[in-house]
């Protein structure tokens, strides 16, 4: 059975079990006797070798004259959730106060759930609140390997083979969870389904001499770091795909999640035009932490593609640069006689493009021809931009902060808040190392006090528009 927990007074300094190089097992017996619960107990029970987490709740691993107190180690398991499942394995906790919340925690959650306000996208192979991985790599009801290495200042995580984590602690890090020493702990998260551990194994690691020094946290770093700790979900959903591999690093690299877009439509250099086009280009997608999302251009592109075939895509946007040409799918030309006029038929097209077409996010959502743009915020009235605002919130359509064109404005978006409108970034941030474009969307949220639930998360298979609009 479960020991219950106890506080131990003082410090333990008996030395932690020796296993030298060798891989260690930590579920030894059905009993868990080398396991603490502090809380939860009986979400953790386990037979023939195979632990079941059902519930919430935490156990810890070690007693309290044999504690585990680790530094750089590696931990290997295979691991099964069902539907819903939500679990976590969390390492570099105190061995002294098992009912300790602290340490660090990799996150076990393939189920699609939209955030909250304290639980941004937190799926499988997360170390949460420093690295989310916005999307799962493994689907539910099979088993995969899971492996998680520290070693020294560096976290990496594996989730059936597949590098999800490469995280590098800062020097001199001052808030969120830090990597310390101690033991291994797993939680239970209350979810809808139950989590299957085993073959979970620890072994120490030497720390690498030759590693490069910690990266300082810069002044960006630190407001992304704000920002994920206030539990804000922060995804780049407009970034051309490129070369993948290139994506997958960018976003390990800044613990920013990837939306990436194939342009959709009116066939033209590159564009997917057809359900077989679609099909492979979701192919070279499959199994990759990121979400994937059409980018529409021509009017009749819902046309070109099945309703079952829009819905395998996580999203769908549309961009303002090619709205007054939308037919042939160009972008707006600079050839303006009456800037009124020409606003009035914008204002009218995107009015039918947000009413008739299943789209999720309206990008450069203010955009207007060079010849216009020095005028932009004349040109945009708060009667027009009313307009648009109760168009997107009407039919659930996301208003894109583009920090690239900086657009739209804050009075844009202040009049969207107000009308319970969602926002999503785009910032072509895998392009830009110094994430200097995705300046602006962080200051549209100070500015126009944007908070978690104002972000816009991709709806759930069989709630997507194209699944529950009229075509």
């Amino acid at each position: 059975m479960l020991k219950t927990a106890f506080i131990l007074l003082g410090v333990i300094a008996s030395p932690m079990p020796a296993f030298a190089d060798d891989w260690m097992p930590l579920l030894k017996d059905d009993a868990l006797s080398e396991w603490r619960a502090s809380g939860g107990g009986e979400s953790f029970h386990a037979k023939a070798g195979t632990l079941t987490v059902d519930g919430p709740g935490q156990i810890m691993y070690g007693s309290a004259d044999k504690p585990l107190d680790l530094t750089s180690f590696k931990l290997r398991a295979e691991v099964f959730v069902k539907p819903g499942g939500r679990a976590g394995i969390a390492f570099h906790l105190s061995p002294v106060d098992p009912r300790g919340s602290g340490g660090l925690e990799i996150r076990i959650d393939n189920s699609y759930s939209l955030p909250v306000p304290g639980r941004t996208f937190l799926k499988t192979g997360s170390l949460v609140w420093l690295r989310p991985v916005i999307k799962s790599v493994v689907a539910d009801d099979r088993w995969f390997p899971l492996h998680l290495s520290v070693q020294g200042k560096r976290v990496q995580v594996r989730v059936a083979d597949q590098l999800v984590v490469d995280y590098h602690e800062p020097d001199k890090l001052e808030s969120g969870p830090r990597l310390r020493h101690g033991t291994i702990a797993i939680r239970g998260h209350g979810g809808d389904g139950p989590v299957l551990i085993r073959k979970m194994d620890v072994r120490p690691w030497a720390e690498d001499k030759s590693a490069a020094p910690a990266p300082k946290l810069d002044e960006m770093g630190q407001r992304l770091l704000r920002l994920r700790l206030q539990g804000f979900p922060l995804v780049d959903f407009d970034m051309s795909l490129g070369r993948l591999d290139d994506v997958l690093s960018w976003s390990r690299q800044t613990g920013l999640g990837a939306g990436v877009v194939g342009p959709c439509g009116r066939a033209r250099a590159g564009a997917i035009s057809n359900d077989k086009g679609a099909d492979d280009f979701l192919k070279t997608m499959e199994g990759k932490p990121v979400f994937i999302g059409m980018q529409v251009v021509g009017s009749d592109w819902s046309q070109q593609f099945s309703p079952e075939t829009i819905a395998r895509f996580d999203y769908v946007m549309t961009d303002a640069v090619t709205l007054r040409d939308r037919p042939q799918g160009k972008r707006q030309s600079d050839g303006i006689p009456d800037p009124q006029a020409f606003m009035d038929e914008l204002v009218k097209a995107i009015e039918h493009i947000l009413e008739h077409e299943p789209i999720d996010i309206y990008a450069n959502p203010s955009y207007l021809p060079e010849a216009l743009s020095k005028d932009h915020d004349k040109l945009w009235t708060t009667e027009r931009m009313r307009r648009v605002v109760e168009a997107l919130a009407r039919n659930e359509v996301a208003l894109e902060i583009n920090g690239k064109l900086r657009l739209p404005s804050a009075a844009f978006i202040k009049l969207a808040k107000k009308k319970g409108v969602k926002f999503a970034f785009g910032a072509g941030s895998a392009s830009d190392p110094s994430l200097k474009n995705l300046d602006y969307c962080l200051r549209m949220i100070e500015e126009c006090a944007l908070t978690p639930d104002d972000l816009w998360a991709p709806k759930p298979d069989g709630k997507k528009p194209v699944q529950v609009r009229k075509r």
